[in-house]
């Protein structure tokens, strides 16, 4: 129902408020080292997703807007729903109008008036990777790059600031300085709201994380192996981990899984990690602390058979391992044998552990 309340004069209003805008192909030399990826992983990989045009913005909507609370939808008054105000918008869940007129008429003590705020509310803002990326890396350093005031406050969703990262987060950088309205349950009123749309493939957010976050350059002379694990009731698991996890301890990998450990840990671990192997998952973010080191990753995804609508796996990881000149790999798991569900991304797979093994002894040498 929200286009049907779209407003001319509003949409003008946004237009005019774009104070940075910066379109991209990711990554110039991207064909080059597509060219040395394995062709089943090439073929595999949408390739719409590896060369498709990037985008970049900083708005500002200066009249009285509305922030929701359940994902960050930006409303501005009265009822236009910006639809460029988060990651991914044309998929995300339209905020009930119910609710938002309910607000508005009836329960003004659940409003909160600001004058103005940077956004820094997204769909998927929990997750490791879209914080540091999205959020972090780029959100806060395009406000950054815009002069923006730094003592305006920033708008943080309360379930991603209770999250024991973000915490470390706040502890180690200039971030804990700044004034954070955690919104809970409550609306927010401002008279001036910035926002963002973010680049995943910009090497520039990836180094703007590193220096936010004090990490030191990596020992280039460390070799340590790391086998990234997921619990199992992370999703997305491997069923046969037992026999793939012998295979990896064969080679001298260590068996970790980020989710128990501190930032400070995965800094220290992924500054000395000179081969990674990984589940396709958040924690893969952390090869970004391999600073000015030498990395290769090998990538492990659920079965092809359970990517959906024709779109292949997703290519944030190399992406980023294409932005920090690191080498990359990726294998395919297969379906669990007797799984009669309906494939899903988070179903848990088998992974061949011969082709483990000889690609692990491609990586090493």
């Amino acid at each position: 129902m929200w286009k049907y309340f779209s407003s001319k004069r509003i949409v003008k209003a946004l237009e005019e408020g774009v104070l940075y805008s910066r379109q991209n192909y990711p990554f110039e030399d991207i064909q080059r080292r597509s060219d040395a990826l394995n062709p089943g992983i090439l073929n595999a990989f949408d390739a719409d997703s590896l060369s498709a045009e990037t985008h970049e913005m900083v708005c500002v909507f200066n009249q009285p807007a509305f922030i929701e609370p359940q994902r960050g939808w930006i409303i501005c008054n009265p009822f236009h729903l910006v639809d460029n105000c988060l990651r991914n918008s044309s998929e995300a869940p339209r905020p009930a109008i119910r609710n938002y007129v309910k607000t508005r008429l009836f329960q003004r003590s659940k409003v909160t008036t600001e004058r103005a705020v940077i956004s820094l509310r997204d769909i998927g803002e929990q997750n490791y990777y879209h914080a540091l990326i999205d959020l972090i890396g780029g959100r806060l350093r395009l406000a950054e790059h815009c002069n923006l005031d730094p003592n305006m406050p920033l708008v943080v969703g309360k379930a991603v600031y209770q999250k024991s990262f973000f915490q470390d987060i706040l502890r180690k950088s200039e971030l804990r300085k700044r004034r954070l309205i955690i919104q809970g349950d409550d609306f927010i009123l401002c008279e001036k709201v910035y926002f963002f749309e973010t680049d995943r493939t910009n090497k520039k957010s990836l180094e703007y994380l590193v220096k936010l976050l004090n990490v030191p350059d990596s020992n280039q002379k460390s070799n340590r192996r790391v086998f990234l694990t997921r619990s199992p009731h992370a999703g997305r698991n491997i069923k046969n981990i037992n026999v793939i996890e012998e295979v990896c301890r064969k080679f001298q990998f260590e068996i970790v899984d980020t989710s128990m450990m501190s930032l400070d840990g995965q800094i220290e671990l992924f500054s000395g990690a000179r081969y990674v192997i990984g589940i396709h998952g958040a924690g893969l973010t952390n090869i970004i602390f391999r600073k000015n080191g030498a990395l290769t990753l090998l990538e492990i995804f659920p079965p092809v058979a359970y990517q959906t609508q024709g779109v292949g796996p997703p290519p944030h990881y190399f992406w980023m391992a294409c932005a920090l000149g690191f080498e990359y790999d990726a294998i395919f798991g297969q379906e669990t044998s007797g799984n009669r569900t309906a494939p899903n991304y988070r179903n848990s797979f088998e992974v061949d552990a011969n082709l483990l093994s000889s690609r692990i002894e491609s990586m090493l040498n």
